[in-house]
């Protein structure tokens, strides 16, 4: 099946597992996605697109090339991204070599006789990273001695989407090829035990608000979304940020089937406030959002020292659009405290105190104000993601309340 050491020997100890990676339906569902700059993409595109064409022709595999449909941020990097879709790993491999042999101008039947030291970056799921690396980093050096070449999680993740990372790959370009494959391969087994959905490879554009201090989340398929645009940020404790993802992450797991969750370390303005965690709920209507934070709430109510106590993080440029309602919000729902905290220029918190049914009632009135007063940016207006309409309305009952006292 393979020429490669590595897979030579693990076949030959188990020959039923080359039969499971020849043909995979988990594969269909699990795009391979390579990032190339924009003149590689060229090359791989060709004249009138007779290149990708053959690519297809020759592996059998569905290749596509995608770069006004990315987001903005993509094109200002000059990036294009190359998806790959096939349920066959002979198909995919035959598809990897026809694109990066035509990337980086090696000629057909030819060898990459140079020898030069190439690098190529593979976009995978953000909910993928840890599995991928492994305990102590097991995985990710196995897949380096297999495939013989350098395999690095680039830090961040990818600028303009939301829970994507890049995968760095640095060597010969045929150590390259190994190493992308060997990455799909991963990743559809992931897919095929649960912990990979194909709504984690959906291309979910992130809309920054104004100054940089926060984002908001937009399907990138186009404005029709129905997807919530202001993420759901819960302020837990690095205690109630492990006792939420569970063991080997079967908690976790078991919320992203309903929503994108993510887990990361608290900005330094939010660490005052006493946690050290964020956990990002977004990728799904303010519904399903809200149910995971119902669920998370229940959770953490489990815990031996649980506080009767709710903290949502928001971006700082929200706050004037929920400030004047949180004494309604607090009659309205019976919580026993909504309180705004300003805790530095980036982000706010927002303290909700009571029972559980209380909280979660006070955080769905408060992120449905948030979802009103937000107008998704216009393409001739990039630069305006937020406008808050609460001092509109103010202004109008203002003048209704005076025209009435003159009459």
């Amino acid at each position: 099946f393979d020429s490669s050491r590595g897979r030579s020997a693990r076949c030959a100890q188990q020959p039923h597992l080359c039969l499971k990676m020849v043909a995979d339906p988990n594969a269909v569902d699990v795009p391979c996605r390579v990032l190339l700059s924009s003149w590689q993409a060229e090359l791989v595109l060709g004249e009138k697109e007779d290149e990708v064409r053959k690519v297809r022709a020759e592996s059998g595999a569905n290749v596509q090339v995608l770069s006004k449909s990315l987001p903005a941020a993509f094109r200002a990097r000059d990036e294009c991204l190359v998806v790959i879709k096939c349920d066959d790993s002979h198909q995919l491999r035959a598809a990897i070599t026809g694109t990066f042999r035509r990337a980086f101008g090696v000629p057909r039947g030819g060898t990459d006789d140079e020898g030069r030291q190439r690098t190529v970056e593979v976009m995978i799921p953000e909910v993928a990273c840890r599995h991928l690396v492994g305990a102590r980093g097991d995985r990710i050096k196995l897949l380096r001695e297999e495939a013989g070449c350098d395999i690095q999680l680039a830090p961040g993740l990818v600028a303009g989407l939301a829970a994507q990372r890049r995968v760095r790959c640095g060597g010969r370009l045929i150590g390259i090829e190994e190493a992308v494959a060997r990455i799909h391969e991963v990743l559809v087994e992931f897919a095929s035990i649960g912990i990979l959905h194909p709504r984690h490879f959906d291309l979910q554009e992130v809309v920054a608000v104004p100054g940089g201090s926060g984002s908001a989340i937009r399907d990138s398929a186009g404005p029709s979304s129905k997807n919530s645009r202001v993420p759901v940020r819960l302020l837990v404790s690095k205690d109630e940020c492990g006792w939420l993802i569970g063991k080997r992450g079967n908690k976790i797991h078991k919320l992203r089937e309903l929503a994108l969750v993510s887990t990361r370390d608290a900005d330094t303005e939010l660490l005052e406030v006493g946690s050290e965690s964020v956990v990002d709920v977004f990728g799904a209507p303010l519904a399903k959002e809200l149910c995971v934070l119902q669920l998370i709430v229940d959770d953490l109510a489990m815990m031996r020292d649980a506080l009767p106590c709710t903290r949502l993080v928001i971006a700082a440029e929200l706050s004037p659009c929920i400030k004047g309602h949180l004494d309604s919000v607090k009659c309205q729902t019976g919580a026993s405290s909504v309180r705004l905290h300003e805790q530095g220029i980036t982000w706010h918190v927002l303290e909700l105190e009571g029972g559980e049914r209380h909280r979660l009632a006070a955080a769905g009135a408060l992120h449905g104000l948030l979802e009103e007063s937000f107008v998704a940016p216009s393409s001739s207006a990039q630069d305006r993601a937020l406008l808050p309409r609460m001092d509109q309305q103010q202004q109008q009952q203002q003048q209704q309340q005076q025209q009435q006292q003159q009459q």
